[in-house]
């Protein structure tokens, strides 16, 4: 009985994290004969480092040992059992958008990334500060949303820093439905534990084999507790959530949901305000990051989203309230990878990670007399926005660059356009206007920075009813200091680490409007990622596709972005992810509304209608950037 309980909560997990049905395929992609990673500045050891990189995250709620020996699940639940393929087959895992070096294999004897697909680390000993429990776990890092690729003519194109065409939530699906079915066939579950077992062994454990079992016991247990606890979130997203799949995220409720849910059961809320994994260059130079200019401090962004993706954390009050397995040293050693070590405005260029220049040998020559006929439609109507190109040297002036109180080094002003003006979905920016959560009791109270520009601050206590915001802002940062104190960083070291600004937050209710360098490698477009191209950017919003498929890979050079409609030459969109982003089906959350070109007045529109040739003009003045 307990199995078919732990079953049916796996089914009710998967039906509500993702639009995958259970057993179905993942989507065909074009035919790769060749690879190319686009020079950006980093060497090759920089982006191994990277792709591997571990935040101290336990996103997948298994042992290292039981992710690598799983079996995948068979396609069906209650077919017939036995034995199948591993989860982590190369081909499996690039069902899901992961890149995958098949070069590599899964060592036998070492606990570590090598063979996993990019953006996955193994934390070696992590040790969970609630339960003590100790073990090797394996967690998503930055790389798993930030690294992009793309297909044309054959050759695959991979970017870093650019979105992943990933779903997420499909692969933890799949996971937690083949975890189910192999506790559900006794000849699969006895020959996985063996498996385990020998792992440990060949790994050099100093256990017996006896002992090994009974901790393969105990963490079979603890998992049934966590699916079935699964179950009540679940069913509270069911009502309310928009479909996340290929490409997107709900990254803040989910953040919230994984920090705050398990303090109270009230802080779960559904995920309905996906967005486009950004990319994530020349970010770390701006003042206010997220696609709604709410956070300023990197550490507080960097370490909220490892939290997010399941760091190991404690909040209850006592001794070790806010001790948690956030690696704050590799984050650090993250953005400075990302960032680059020179101040961009005395070098006149963004240095570490640089945006990828557009590939003329692979995605044909960019036509120059039309790109200099775009120049000039995107100074007159989109450098108001989005600044000039950062190779003019107006892009480097005061006009756009500020120092931040108590720093030395200036930062790039991102302009912020309000909603009522810009006109996109308002789903992801009401997020931080609109949500609550329950710490009442968490005996946590600071003041946090509101004005970059002074000395302003917010009080915040615990309270049933505390502002999302806050109460993240301020866990984290309790989160960090902690970290500092255990390991005795000075105080000055403290301010490189966090990046030597303060931890400033904000709601604006707007997006912003950052360079566009390297744009056309970031599609889909808009900040939820229901605009297909950049040339249906500059359409009216009702000439836009009312309906897009996300997930695959093949590009479009044309109008640049993916092929996502049929009328794109898309040959089948089964197993995509689709979204209705216009007309009465439309959630929001998908809305495809807003930065329209188009004629008259109102919400929404911030330019004049533009001709068929003047928008092929702007487009291909864009692949220069």
């Amino acid at each position: 009985m307990k199995k078919i309980i732990l079953l049916f909560a796996a089914v009710i997990l998967a039906t509500t994290m993702t639009t995958v049905v259970v057993g179905a395929g993942m989507p065909s992609q074009p035919e790769v004969k060749k690879t190319v990673w686009l020079d950006q500045g980093w060497s090759d050891y920089d982006r191994k480092w990277f792709h591997h990189a571990s935040q101290g995250t336990a996103t997948f709620p298994i042992p290292f040992e039981w992710f690598v020996e799983l079996q995948q699940p068979i396609k069906g639940l209650g077919g017939i059992l036995g034995a199948s393929k591993k989860f982590i087959d190369p081909e499996y895992l690039s069902s899901f958008g992961f890149i995958v070096d098949t070069d590599e294999k899964i060592s036998r004897t070492e606990v570590s990334a090598n063979g996993l697909p990019v953006g996955f680390a193994v934390t070696p000993n992590f040790r969970d500060p609630i339960t003590e429990r100790e073990y090797n776990a394996i967690g998503l890092t930055c790389a798993g949303c930030h690294t992009g690729q793309m297909t044309y003519q054959g050759t695959n194109i991979r970017i870093d820093g650019g979105p992943a065409v990933t779903d997420v939530t499909a692969l933890a699906t799949k996971l937690i439905i083949a975890l189910a079915e192999n506790g559900l066939d006794p000849i699969r579950h006895v020959e996985f534990k063996n498996a385990v077992i020998r792992r440990h062994l060949n790994q050099g454990s100093t256990k017996t084999r006896r002992e090994l079992a009974a901790e393969f016991n105990q963490t079979r247990a603890a998992l049934e507790k966590y699916l079935l606890d699964g179950i009540i979130i679940g069913i509270k997203n069911i009502k309310g959530s928009v479909t996340e799949g290929f490409t997107r995220l709900d990254a803040l409720n989910r953040i919230g949901n994984t920090v705050f849910g398990p303090y109270h059961k009230d802080n779960v809320v559904p995920t309905d305000a996906p967005v486009n994994y950004p990319h994530i260059w020349s970010t770390s130079w701006f003042n206010w990051v997220q696609y709604d200019a709410s956070i300023m401090q990197p550490m507080i962004r960097n370490a909220g989203e490892s939290m997010g993706v399941a760091a190991g954390l404690s909040l209850e009050p006592g001794t070790h309230q806010f001790d948690s397995t956030v690696d704050i040293e590799n984050l650090h050693r993250m953005e400075i990878l990302l960032a680059g070590e020179k101040d961009p405005q005395q070098a006149k260029e963004f240095t570490g990670l640089k945006a990828p220049k557009w590939p003329e040998e692979i995605l044909g020559e960019i036509d120059q007399k039309k790109a200099e006929a775009g120049s000039a439609l995107y100074a007159q109507h989109c450098s108001g926005c989005h600044a000039p190109a950062i190779d003019k040297a107006e892009f480097w002036s005061d006009k756009y660059w500020q120092p931040i109180q108590g720093s030395e080094e200036t930062y790039y002003v991102v302009k912020t356009v309000p909603l009522d003006k810009i006109g996109t979905d308002s789903a992801q920016a009401n997020v931080l206007i609109n949500r609550t959560v329950n710490i009442e009791g968490m005996d946590m109270s600071g003041s946090l920075c509101s004005d970059p520009y002074s000395t302003d601050k917010v009080d915040v206590t615990s309270t049933a009813n505390t502002p999302f915001a806050f109460a993240l802002g301020l866990t984290v940062q309790n989160v960090n200091q902690y970290y500092y104190e255990k390991n005795n960083i000075p105080a000055e070291r403290q301010e490189v680490m966090n990046g030597n600004r303060p931890n400033c937050l904000q709601a604006p209710g707007a997006y912003k409007a950052r360079p566009l360098n390297g744009i056309w490698a970031t599609g889909p477009f808009l900040h939820n990622g229901s605009v297909a191209s950049l040339y249906e950017m500059l359409v009216p919003a009702g000439q836009r596709n009312s309906t897009i498929y996300l997930g695959y890979r093949g590009f479009d050079p044309v109008k640049v972005g993916f092929v996502s409609t049929v009328a794109d030459g898309l040959s089948s969109t089964k197993h995509l992810t689709k979204l209705v982003v216009s007309g009465p089906k439309a959630k929001k959350g998908n809305l495809n509304s807003g930065h329209e070109f188009n004629d008259g007045e109102g919400p929404g529109i911030i330019g004049p209608a533009l001709s068929h040739d003047e928008r092929m003009q702007l487009v291909e003045y864009l692949k220069t950037l």
